[in-house]
């Protein structure tokens, strides 16, 4: 059984969305972020970075979600949650998850945390109003994507990426703005909706 330290509303959420469509037993070990249990020696020892997720596969211990996603398609080939190996399409469904922990997942960060991007908290602000238009931008490209290759990021072979799509929109804010504003990544988190293993998710 896998052991997931997690926490709520977080990019806990994407693995455990993953583990659910693969459809492994796993166990969560709930981490409170405010209460500073990231900090704790006895996380750390598992994550010296003090972020979540971790996941424990018997006793082997890893962390960075992107990470833990591709650990787990390895594990997991006949989910088909990705295209197979030494195909072009592999290479594309890596460089859109590369997109998206490196360069979505970021900018939400900006948006929740702008006082950690500055040392001059007086700026705060200018980060948080930059960081609109920067997931616009963003947003708008996962959009083209969808509306020229859809329903889902690799066309209509759902995988890993829509997951990791559904908990991004679900962060953004003001709230119910994804769906006015790009319809494709609309259209794509309804579809999921259709999945039994990420109802719970869908609620944008």
């Amino acid at each position: 059984m896998y052991e997931l330290y997690a926490s709520e509303e977080s990019a806990s959420d994407i693995i455990r969305g993953l583990l659910d469509e693969i459809g492994v037993p796993y166990k969560i070990h709930p981490i409170s972020l405010a209460a500073g249990d990231q900090r704790r020696p006895e996380f750390l020892a598992l994550n010296p970075v003090g972020r979540i997720p971790v996941l424990v596969d018997d006793g082997f211990v890893i962390f960075e979600t992107a990470a833990i996603v591709l650990y787990l398609l390895d594990k997991h080939p006949l989910a088909g949650l990705a295209p197979a190996l030494d195909t072009p399409e592999r290479g594309t469904f890596y460089q859109w998850l590369v997109y998206m922990t490196n360069t979505l997942q970021p900018a939400y960060s900006r948006m929740y945390f702008p006082r950690r991007f500055t040392a001059a908290q007086d700026q705060a602000q200018g980060v948080r109003d930059q960081v609109d238009t920067d997931l616009a931008g963003i947003w708008q490209i996962i959009d083209d994507v969808l509306a020229d290759h859809g329903p889902f990021m690799m066309g209509e072979q759902f995988s890993a990426l829509d997951i990791y799509l559904l908990i991004m929109a679900s962060w953004h804010l003001p709230e119910g703005s994804i769906a006015k504003k790009y319809p494709n990544v609309q259209r794509c988190i309804e579809r999921l909706g259709d999945r039994p293993a990420l109802k719970d998710l869908v609620d944008i």
